[in-house]
């Protein structure tokens, strides 16, 4: 059985104890931004709006959604996708779809990531922010010796999450091919390897 919580706004139902106590095992699973990148790129979802949520992964849901009002989840996220696709709609309607917070931070940043490749390769990083932003951005595009070498002028964090968003998707005889064309990314992904095997094992 599944089902949501009661403190997800879900109208959910209380299971009683000894209903539950039948169950083999209980698990939460929480929505995270490296799970929907996976999924939205498997179902065409614009890049835009995963660059977004690669640059702000505190965007993919409200976890305590107010009553009668729109907020940010998976589903409304790819709701706007599909609204922008087939209906024309452009990113103006997105405080309607994914609540008033996530759409106005979507809306600012839209001019950005719509810039064409070349702009963003010249973009000047003020912040660690900027940085960010712009390695999401980058992630629209299989990667290029050109565009690696930028992201290497990048500071660790985004340097890690533009590699774990775009060789994730690529086989490893294409990372092989970067490796060869510019070997100091080499540094990036092995920071990266270490990365995910804390996480795998809870630190």
């Amino acid at each position: 059985a599944c089902g949501n919580l009661g403190l997800e706004a879900a109208g959910a139902n209380k299971i009683l104890a000894p209903i539950m106590d039948r169950f083999d095992i209980g698990i939460e699973l929480e929505p995270t931004v490296d799970d929907w990148v996976v999924w939205a790129r498997a179902h065409q979802i614009q890049p835009r709006i995963v660059s977004f949520l690669l640059a702000e992964p505190g965007k993919l849901y409200t976890a305590d959604p107010p009553p009668s009002q729109k907020f940010a989840s998976p589903r409304s996220w790819a709701r706007l996708d599909r609204l922008m696709k087939r209906q024309g709609f452009g990113i103006d309607i997105a405080p309607g779809v994914v609540g008033p917070d996530a759409g106005a931070a979507i809306q600012n940043m839209w001019p950005l990531l719509s810039r064409p490749l070349e702009e963003l390769l010249e973009m000047d990083c003020a912040t660690a922010a900027d940085e960010v932003i712009l390695a999401s951005a980058l992630t629209q595009w299989d990667p290029t010796e050109r565009i690696l070498r930028r992201v290497l002028q990048l500071h660790p964090e985004p340097q890690l999450l533009y590699c774990r968003t775009v060789f994730r998707r690529m086989k490893w005889k294409e990372i092989e091919h970067f490796l060869e064309k510019v070997p100091a990314i080499e540094s990036v992904l092995e920071n990266l390897i270490d990365v995910i095997g804390e996480e795998d094992n809870g630190g």
